[in-house]
């Protein structure tokens, strides 16, 4: 019975001993001399003393929270403004990650290790808390002013692509000022008054919707193209990118066919034109035209969808007879040159060019290998191979100094299957081709 009566004794002061181990601060931090009116506060309980300062400091942050959540059902019930519905849908989360990014100046005013660990109390000034608000604000007002006016510099100079640029730097920015606006304007008595005005997201959004739109991208020359068939338009066509009225230079337009064939990028002059000479490929009477479009690069391909609609040009073949080639395979290979035969006569019939034994214009086909091996796999697909394929040509015996070259590598079952699959997946660049017969292919 006693040694019953003392355990139980036992039991009773281990545990009024970790009962007293938690500070009187701890559960009523609100009766400290540091009053709510003046600070905001926050306790936290963990084995480890930085995790009980990180759980006081998040207690701390909810304090803030709860302040502005507060207010916030205050105007939401009596008022109805536009920043209240605009703080529930979208800012919330936004707000709160700015407060825990504006906690440096938390102090830790009380922190006891007892057995269970350690009890940390952190207190915020809030006039302190206020006034750094102000002062991130002022200096972000600043940045965000010096910017502005320095993509206005820009625009002056019509350096167009890099004020279009700045849009990703000011647009960043000033998400962050009307974040940290929203904040100070609620945890303090008066809202914050900028010195320079127009630099809220809303304003830089607008500023660089009105931006884009002054970009125009038009045709400059006949519309009434004309070509013969698998040859360059004699008269290039031309086109000419402007911002508002303003030709813009040194920017990219890609020109495609319409089965997604590139004909090629051209860079804009001072005059803000580039010209190029489309071939006439033998696509279906609704199919034939090519599309020129600003083609933004780096960062700023963020803003490709902005930019002007593709100017569709149509064109007509103005001569469908078929131009003869001949062909020769110069691979020492028969199982090259077997292979490679139906892919190539093929690309050369749909671009207008018709394969025959003998022709003025004679096109050399060639394989150069630069790795052939038997790979150590236990898989079945071991053989590799790549190279390139060599494309020449010649009119007349004058041999032109234009070479398509089309890279290759397979790994198959075997050298015969090998072959076979990059014969198969090759894609002849038609473009190029075309460079190649039309330079030494005219009549």
């Amino acid at each position: 019975m006693a040694i019953r009566l003392g355990l139980l004794l036992g039991i009773f002061c281990t545990a009024l001993s970790v009962l007293s181990a938690e500070p009187e601060w701890f559960q009523t931090p609100t009766q400290t001399e540091y009053h709510v009116d003046a600070y905001w506060f926050g306790v936290g309980h963990s084995s480890q003393l930085k995790r009980a300062i990180d759980e006081a400091t998040a207690t701390l942050a909810g304090q803030i929270e709860t302040t502005i959540a507060q207010k916030v059902s205050i105007k939401d019930t009596e008022t109805q403004t536009g920043s209240v519905t605009q703080y529930r849908r979208s800012r919330q989360s936004e707000i709160r990650s700015v407060i825990r990014q504006t906690l440096g100046n938390t102090q830790i005013v009380k922190q006891v290790k007892a057995q269970d660990g350690y009890y940390v109390m952190v207190v915020l000034n809030k006039d302190q808390y206020r006034s750094g608000l102000y002062n991130q604000l002022k200096q972000l007002n600043r940045d965000l002013n010096t910017e502005s006016v320095y993509q206005d510099m820009l625009l002056s100079a019509k350096h167009y692509q890099k004020a279009l640029l700045k849009f990703d730097s000011l647009l960043e920015k000033s998400m962050r000022y009307d974040t940290v606006i929203s904040l100070y304007n609620y945890v303090s008595p008066t809202p914050f008054l900028p010195k320079h005005a127009g630099l809220t997201r809303t304003s830089v959004q607008a500023k660089k919707t009105a931006y884009l739109a002054g970009f125009s991208l038009a045709l400059d020359s006949d519309e009434g193209v004309r070509m013969p068939l698998g040859r360059p338009v004699d008269v290039p066509v031309r086109v000419r990118m402007d911002w508002n009225g303003a030709p813009v230079a040194d920017c990219v337009i890609r020109v495609v066919y319409s089965d997604s064939t590139v004909l090629g990028e051209y860079t804009t002059d001072a005059l803000g034109q580039v010209e190029f000479q489309p071939y006439g490929l033998p696509l279906s009477a609704s199919d034939q035209y090519v599309t020129a479009r600003i083609q933004l690069r780096g960062r700023a391909q963020q803003w490709q969808a902005d930019m002007p609609n593709p100017i569709k040009i149509p064109y007509t073949v103005s001569d469908l007879s078929y131009t003869p080639v001949a062909v020769t395979f110069n691979t020492d290979d028969t199982a090259w040159d077997k292979q490679l035969k139906r892919p190539i006569y093929a690309t050369f019939q749909a671009l207008g060019y018709s394969v025959k034994k003998s022709a003025e214009l004679s096109v050399q086909v060639g394989v150069e290998i630069v790795e052939e091996k038997t790979m150590r796999s236990y898989r079945k697909n071991n053989y590799y191979i790549s190279g390139t394929i060599v494309l020449t040509a010649d009119a007349n015996g004058e041999a032109s100094m234009t070479t398509v070259s089309i890279p290759f590598k397979a790994l198959a079952k075997n050298r015969k299957k090998a072959i076979a699959k990059i014969a198969s997946d090759v894609v002849m660049p038609k473009i190029r081709v075309l460079e190649l017969l039309a330079l030494k292919g005219d009549k």
